[in-house]
């Protein structure tokens, strides 16, 4: 994000995730949503083809359109170290389970729990099955 909108979800004197409702409105609603749909083991077609080619589950995904600012905004705040763990603070305490949250190719993000994590290989192979599911199956 540039310097001019963190200042401005950084700064919000009600906090970083009341700056992203401000600064990049959507983002946060986008995230909320895909961690409810986590918590209620929803799936999505393009969900449903990473997981399947990948042969990985357990976790929810979207696609997101590349002109899409929401998934360019979701990329800004995964991508920035500190914003990721305060959106995973966020959403755990949205939904009760302690989840971690991560961008995934061309995809809004992914969710996922806490304890599950993957080696270097099966990220890679993630990446592929998600960088090559077909972007029709896209919600």
């Amino acid at each position: 994000m540039d310097c001019k909108t963190a200042r401005g979800v950084w700064n919000h004197p009600e906090g970083f995730v009341a700056g992203l409702r401000i600064y990049l409105p959507g983002v946060i609603e986008a995230l909320e949503r895909m961690a409810i749909a986590f918590k209620a083991g929803q799936s999505n077609d393009y969900n449903d083809a990473v997981q399947t080619e990948a042969n990985i589950g357990g976790f929810y995904s979207e696609h997101g359109p590349d002109d899409d600012p929401i998934s360019s905004g979701i990329h800004d705040v995964v991508g920035d170290h500190v914003g990721r763990m305060k959106v995973e603070e966020h959403l755990s305490t949205l939904i009760g389970q302690p989840i971690k949250v991560a961008t995934l190719c061309c995809s809004h993000a992914m969710i996922y729990p806490e304890q599950l994590d993957w080696t270097p290989g099966e990220w890679e192979i993630l990446q592929m099955a998600a960088v090559n599911a077909e972007p029709q199956t896209a919600h």
